[in-house]
């Protein structure tokens, strides 16, 4: 396909955009979605290398959940809302993924 798209006349952004991005798409749209997901459960990695120090510069949202609920503020209410945001976003960007990939699966 890119030795026809060549033949033709096309430059290399044409053929990078007509071309190659869409032959790799699924594979694009599958490691965001994992990496994004991946992104949100990064406390233990955090905890266990800075504990989210110095100072809070390394700070993840699980992190803060966790130390409004037990560590320091004991405010449970707080850290349940945070909470359901978090699951909300979540459950957000999953839809999202969910749609993108029966979109790409109805292509094919």
């Amino acid at each position: 396909m890119k030795e026809a798209a060549i033949i033709d006349g096309a430059n290399a952004f044409q053929t990078l955009r007509s071309v190659t991005l869409p032959m790799i798409t699924h594979a694009i749209t599958i490691c965001f979605f994992l990496t994004l997901n991946g992104a949100f459960k990064v406390y233990e990695v955090v905890y266990g290398l800075t504990g989210g120090g110095p100072g809070r510069s390394t700070q993840v949202i699980t992190m803060n959940i966790y130390e409004e609920a037990f560590s320091n503020n004991f405010r449970y209410g707080y850290a349940s809302a945070k909470s359901v945001i978090l699951f909300a976003i979540v459950l957000i960007f999953t839809l999202i993924q969910l749609r993108v990939m029966k979109k790409k699966e109805v292509e094919a």
